[in-house]
């Protein structure tokens, strides 16, 4: 009877961080900490990349994609300059708050932080976004953690999947 107690207290205590690591085209790994996720899609070609997971809990609230593709921005193909055509293609975006975005380029990938509001069928839905950008190969990797309807412990969710992240392989 102590076991079904211990997973039910597991399930009602939010998510669980699991590390995982992707191996993307080239040989490249991407290591990260995820919430208890499942995986929906995953996709692989010589240049490109698609995976695709949602978490089992809280009706879907949790989701991430990654993907690979060719580098296809106008102002070059360097980390900031890719950042730079990220950032003018989400400013295009409806319900992106402009107050609320963030862009962190310290490390060697590009972290940027946005909440969106989004009106479907049930109403407004609120949700925070992560996206982790790198450059490797001549290719880019895009990272993105979503929340809807967020709540204060997400951030806490969010910080640790930021200094968790790490790209590892061929440059």
């Amino acid at each position: 009877m102590k076991h079904p107690a211990a997973a039910l207290l597991i399930l009602l205590s939010g998510p669980v961080m699991a590390e995982t690591t992707l191996i993307l085209p080239a040989g490249a790994e991407l290591h990260l900490d995820v919430s208890t996720l499942t995986k929906l899609e995953e996709e692989s070609s010589a240049d490109r990349y698609r995976y695709v997971a949602t978490s089992l809990w809280g009706d879907q609230r949790f989701n991430l994609s990654v993907h690979v593709e060719p580098i296809d921005c106008k102002y070059g193909k360097s980390l900031k300059q890719v950042s730079r055509c990220f950032v003018e293609r989400l400013d295009s975006l409806p319900g992106v708050i402009k107050e609320a975005d963030d862009m962190d380029c310290r490390r060697n990938r590009c972290d940027i932080l946005y909440v969106t509001n989004v009106k479907l069928d049930q109403g407004m839905v609120r949700q925070l976004h992560f996206n982790g950008l790198f450059v490797y190969r001549g290719g880019w990797v895009d990272v993105h953690l979503t929340a809807l309807n967020p709540t204060a412990d997400d951030s806490n969710v969010f910080a640790k999947f930021a200094t968790k992240l790490k790209l590892v392989g061929p440059n």
